[in-house]
């Protein structure tokens, strides 16, 4: 079975050598925030806090700068 072709608007093709500098570039402007776990893979990133008091987390996920 074979793929039909389609084009590519944006993203950085498998392989291409600069790809990690691009991906740097991206994720270096990410707030950086003591108020949270965060954790970066090339495909996602996590941004987690635990508490018991549900309130509590509403309010630090409210005062988080944008």
């Amino acid at each position: 079975m074979q793929s039909g072709l389609v084009d590519i608007l944006n993203g950085v093709s498998q392989g291409y050598v600069p790809g990690p500098v691009l991906f740097i570039m991206y994720i270096i402007d990410l707030p950086k925030s003591s108020a949270f776990y965060t954790a970066l893979y090339p495909d996602v990133t996590y941004f987690r806090r635990s508490n018991k008091n549900p309130d509590y987390l509403q309010h630090v996920v409210n005062m988080e700068p944008n």
